[in-house]
């Protein structure tokens, strides 16, 4: 029996497709004419829907399992929820968003990473239809603007947030790899 050949990457993504190392899936997200992107979520098809509900379920176990997390709200987002999830190749993406206790430090971010890796293979052996589950956190600290605006506080939710509020809300993204 002869090894495989050797795997080689296409130079573009045209000559990647070409060769089908690449599928022609998809479609780029469209923006409107202040630059924001359009929602195109589409309904979510039958064999997607448990494995969507038991993720956002999922969710709900954050905070009694690590202290000092409270999450404010869970997003869907990819290709299932576009209405273009492929069985065996696409995965189930949420985003959620939380605030974090100042008194919750380190410990929060290896108890954090730990439940993230428990859900997230107890979710796929559930769920062999997706290729994985993306669990992604945002946190704030509590007492910050940001942590003060995801909790709906008048004071910091007035106006639009500044770039630099967005470019430090995404700094609080937290590698649970």
């Amino acid at each position: 029996m002869r090894p495989p050949p050797p795997l080689t990457l296409s130079p573009t993504l045209e000559a990647a497709l070409s060769r089908g190392a690449v599928l022609r899936h998809g479609r780029l997200q469209q923006l409107d004419s202040r630059g924001h992107v359009v929602n195109d979520a589409a309904p979510v098809a039958a064999p997607w829907r448990a494995p969507l509900a038991d993720a956002v379920r999922a969710w709900t176990s954050l905070e009694a399992e690590v202290p000092g997390v409270q999450l404010v709200s869970v997003y869907a987002r990819g290709s299932i929820v576009r209405g273009i999830g492929l069985p065996g190749v696409s995965d189930v993406d949420t985003l959620g968003y939380a605030v974090v206790d100042s008194s919750a430090s380190s410990t929060s971010s290896a108890q954090l990473r730990a439940w993230r890796r428990k859900r997230a293979a107890a979710l796929r052996a559930a769920h062999p239809v997706a290729s994985g589950f993306d669990l992604e956190l945002v946190a704030a600290p509590r007492g910050s603007r940001l942590g003060r605006w995801l909790l709906g506080d008048p004071a910091a939710a007035t106006g639009t947030l500044r770039p630099s509020d967005l470019h430090e809300l995404d700094a609080f993204r937290l590698g649970l790899g």
